[in-house]
């Protein structure tokens, strides 16, 4: 009987310590993703800046086409961009969280 006790616990232990690996490793790869979508809105915003800048100098220099066609492109509203990264967030926490308590 002691020893049936003491392989449950054995066991017990092993299991959480696996369970314990698979959600680090998982948070790991939800951390991952989002500094990937981090790094590339960073870009994102870096271009534009860039793109904004080069047209500035064109028109300081009066190199810009007089008879050139600007598309409007739809404007990037930031604090909508923002809530949906933090829902985007939100959601993923949800997931991890939910895989935490069903593991």
């Amino acid at each position: 009987m002691n020893n049936e006790i003491f392989q449950i616990l054995s066991f017990g232990k092993a299991l959480a310590q696996v369970l314990a690996e698979k959600a680090q490793f998982t948070a790991t790869d939800v951390i991952s993703e989002l500094e990937k979508i981090k790094a590339e809105y960073r870009e994102n915003w870096r271009e534009l800046i860039v793109e904004v800048q080069d047209r500035v100098n064109q028109d300081k220099q009066g190199t810009s086409s007089p008879n050139q066609i600007i598309i409007d492109e739809p404007q990037v509203d930031t604090q909508t961009l923002l809530d949906e990264l933090r829902a985007e967030i939100a959601s993923l926490k949800a997931e991890l969280k939910n895989h935490r308590n069903n593991s």
